[in-house]
Order: C-alpha cells, then sequence, then structure tokens
C-alpha cells in the first residue's frame, strides 16, 4: 500500500465531513513565522476546524516519527490542530504504540478500494485555539 493510496481512502472516507482537503504541505506554526509544520493529509471542517492526518507506512517510520522532539513536544502540548491521528496499514497496528495525544486510524485494501477503519479516538482538544477566521 503506498501513500498514496491511502490519501485518496482518506479523502473518500472523510470527504462528507470537510470543506476543504489538502495533502503534502506545511502551514506556519504559532511559535514564529518561520517554523512550518509539514503535513501529509489536512483536512478543514464544514465546523472550520483542523484535522491532521500522518501517514506511517512501516513501523520503523512510525516509531522515527516519535523521535521528533519540537513535534512530539507541540502536540503533547496542545499546539496543533483540533485533532491529530496517525494513518497505518492495518498490518502493522499490533506493532505500534500510539501516544495519548493522537487518534489512530488504520487503513486496508477493499475490493474496490482503501477502507479506513478507527482503531483510537483522537482525543478532543480546546477547538476554539484553532478555529479558522476567514
Amino acid at each position: 500500500m503506498t501513500e498514496r493510496e491511502i490519501v485518496k481512502g482518506l479523502y473518500k472516507w472523510k470527504y462528507s465531513n470537510g470543506k476543504a482537503f489538502f495533502n503534502n504541505g506545511f502551514y506556519p506554526s504559532s511559535f514564529g513565522f518561520y517554523q512550518k509544520i509539514e503535513f501529509d493529509f489536512l483536512m478543514l471542517t464544514r465546523s472550520d476546524y483542523l484535522h491532521e492526518f500522518e501517514i506511517k507506512l512501516t513501523i520503523s517510520d512510525f516509531r522515527a516519527d516519535g523521535k521528533k522532539e519540537l513535534k512530539m513536544d507541540r502536540l503533547k502540548n496542545g499546539n496543533y490542530p483540533a485533532n491529530f491521528w496517525y494513518v497505518v496499514p492495518s498490518n502493522i497496528v499490533g506493532f505500534i504504540e500510539v501516544p495519548e495525544f493522537a487518534g489512530l486510524v488504520s487503513a486496508y485494501r477493499g475490493k474496490h478500494h482503501i477502507v479506513m477503519e478507527i482503531e483510537k479516538n483522537a482525543p478532543k482538544r480546546k477547538l476554539n485555539k484553532w478555529k479558522i477566521v476567514t
């Protein structure tokens, strides 16, 4: 399974809940203009809240993400989007430990498309902090 296949699966899975979707980009952090936060898939809901989905294809890729200290500190302290999710192939779900601040979605090949299943819900955050004002 590839990252591109998972992104297509996320589009199909979340399409009814979102009004804008972005993949493979950056957005500025609250710590300064020059610190950008990279994302794999970002959804803006109809209520103008952000949800980030970080795609990890292997166990080693998942573990390497945990070594990114600045990112982990931001997530632990709530300085990130409303909900943060890891998305992984279903065959590695039993081999990873998901941090308290993150949700987990597994992906597997269905008959005609990639199927997404919530394994662990992302904890709710103080949403007003991350609401987009237009």
